[in-house]
């Protein structure tokens, strides 16, 4: 039985299973190198393959000790850009940052050597360390986007398209910043730096009003009374009903709270929540003196 310690593990070779890397590498699903960098210094035995090939075998108790971390299957699991999210931050290894902030690999190490990190497995099946997206900005962040420094409205031009950050973005197009941080998931990005210096995201200004454009096209447009029409039932905002009845718009939002609200445009072209009239009334009916 193999111990786990760091000493070469007992083995019976009658007994002991024993495979190739290319074989070890099939069964675990780990890339070969890897397996050969773990197994290094440890004694393999000769034997025969079946095509008669005279290779060296490793007894399975050796590789999976050496492997084991590998094969915790707990890890997270980095895409084939190197990230990976765990609890909503954004995790990448110091090649796949180095990648995306247009920086040396060697260079990210250096500034994230004593950085915090979790373990974390690459595409590969390596485990490596990775670092969350806040500490790898941080770390780097007087060596990226020198050349892409926004203007005091929050943009700048890059290859012939405008970039702006997404408050910025939010003014231009009129959209509630939570709304547009939603709609802007998954799209492409630069890094770069507004007035103060500070490290953002930049997105085109032609993606963000493109993914605008297709969020918006089915939604109700309410009108001069802040209210509009939707299968029969009249729809307005907490905020339009408390204005126009004895009841402030916090409490029409607490008593509302379990109804699933329906996305409209109230008179500024801003999504809101809205929710049937009717049922406002009857749920504040004891504010309104209707009971």
């Amino acid at each position: 039985m193999c111990k786990n310690n760091n000493s070469i593990p007992a083995t019976n070779e009658e007994t002991e299973r024993c495979g190739t890397l290319t074989a070890w590498q099939k069964e675990l699903g780990i890339d070969k190198d890897t397996i050969g960098r773990r197994l290094s210094g440890f004694p393999s035995i000769t034997g025969i393959a079946a095509n008669g090939s005279v290779l060296n075998f490793y007894p399975e108790c050796i590789v999976r000790q050496q492997c084991e971390d590998v094969l915790n299957t707990d890890l997270a699991c980095a895409n084939e850009r190197g990230f990976f999210h765990q609890d909503g931050i954004r995790f990448g290894t110091h090649v796949a940052w180095a990648q995306e902030l247009g920086l040396g690999a060697a260079t990210v190490m250096r500034r994230l050597c004593d950085a915090p990190s979790i373990s974390g497995k690459i595409k590969e099946g390596n485990v490596v360390k990775f670092f969350a997206e806040e500490v790898a900005i941080k770390r780097c962040k007087a060596l990226i986007g020198t050349e892409h420094q926004a203007d005091t409205s929050g943009f700048f031009e890059l290859g012939g398209d405008e970039y702006g950050v997404i408050n910025a973005l939010a003014r231009l197009l009129n959209v509630p910043e939570p709304t547009l941080n939603r709609r802007m998931k998954g799209a492409d990005y630069v890094f770069g730096k507004d007035i103060g210096g500070r490290v953002y995201k930049f997105y085109k200004v032609e993606t963000a009003r493109k993914l605008c454009d297709e969020a918006s096209q089915d939604i109700p447009v309410a009108d001069s009374t802040g209210c509009f029409t939707h299968e029969k039932l009249l729809y307005t905002t907490a905020y339009r009903f408390a204005q126009d009845n004895p009841v402030s718009e916090k409490t029409v939002q607490k008593r509302m709270k379990d109804i699933e609200s329906l996305k409209g445009k109230d008179g500024s072209k801003r999504i809101r929540n809205f929710y049937p009239v009717d049922l406002m009334r009857m749920r504040c009916s004891d504010l309104l003196g209707t009971k």
